[in-house]
């Protein structure tokens, strides 16, 4: 069940749209999230081997944690960071415009 609610925010977090970049602290936070507690109860599993009730608490604490750590980081598309800030020195042309200058090229190389 804990596995299902998991893929269900993450799958939820991912649909959201793009933020620009969170702050470094968010980020941060987020990547602590998802590397720290989830494999802590793990290795806390095989090393100490704890009491069952313990162990299901770690695990699902972990869990929680790592969907709310993807929560914070999966909205971030990530491109803003990449991005010196400078606007796209050859936008995209709009297609009817591309359609046009195509055709005219089409018809320069038929004749």
């Amino acid at each position: 069940m804990l596995g299902l609610c998991l893929l269900t925010a993450i799958g939820v977090a991912a649909r959201r749209a793009p933020e620009t970049a969170p702050s470094a602290g968010r980020r941060a936070l987020g990547t602590l999230l998802v590397v720290v507690p989830l494999p802590l109860a793990l290795a806390f599993h095989l090393l100490v081997r704890p009491d069952v009730a313990v162990d299901q608490a770690a695990f699902a604490l972990g869990v929680v944690a790592f969907g709310f750590g993807a929560f914070l980081l999966l909205p971030w598309n990530g491109e803003d960071e990449r991005r010196d800030g400078t606007p796209d020195p050859d936008p995209r042309p709009w297609w009817p415009a591309f359609e046009r200058q195509f055709r005219a090229y089409e018809r320069r190389v038929r004749a």
